[in-house]
């Protein structure tokens, strides 16, 4: 994994090509006063959507992070990238994440859920992993450890 720190912001939206298909574009700004946000590139050991949590797999690999074990639930960040398989995807490990699919209540605690996904809702069962902070169309990563319920 390579570790690019950055004092940025990044938005992932998808546009619209002049040939009708659509592209996934990310934007990493920063500056004084932007929050500071570390993004890290992994090669992904399944497919990989943007904006799902990832663990760390074998070698430089990620993988999906799911709420069952401990070793499944100990994400390491958020995807702003998607990837094939073998594919590099970048992530955030720490800072904002905005992207227009995140619809919480500022404020609100966000966990994982099951095949990588954010909720609001805490688990019951498995692993409670504690992601960050719901902000504006967002959200404020601070990846905490698994805690088993």
């Amino acid at each position: 994994m390579t570790l690019i720190p950055n004092n940025a912001k990044i938005n992932r939206s998808l546009v619209e090509n002049p040939d009708g298909t659509t592209s996934q574009q990310v934007i990493v700004t920063g500056g004084i006063g932007s929050s500071n946000a570390n993004i890290s590139i992994g090669v992904a050991t399944e497919p990989i959507s943007a904006v799902q949590v990832i663990r760390a797999d074998v070698g430089n690999g990620v993988a999906i992070a799911e709420p069952d074990t401990f070793d499944n639930a100990n994400a390491i960040g958020i995807t702003i990238t998607a990837a094939p398989l073998a594919g590099d995807v970048k992530y955030i490990t720490s800072g904002e994440l905005h992207d227009s699919s995140l619809f919480f209540t500022e404020g609100v605690p966000l966990y994982l859920s099951s095949n990588g996904g954010i909720t609001d809702i805490p688990p019951v069962t498995g692993f409670l992993l504690l992601l960050g902070t719901a902000i504006t169309n967002g959200i404020s990563v601070n990846i905490q450890q698994p805690i088993e319920l």
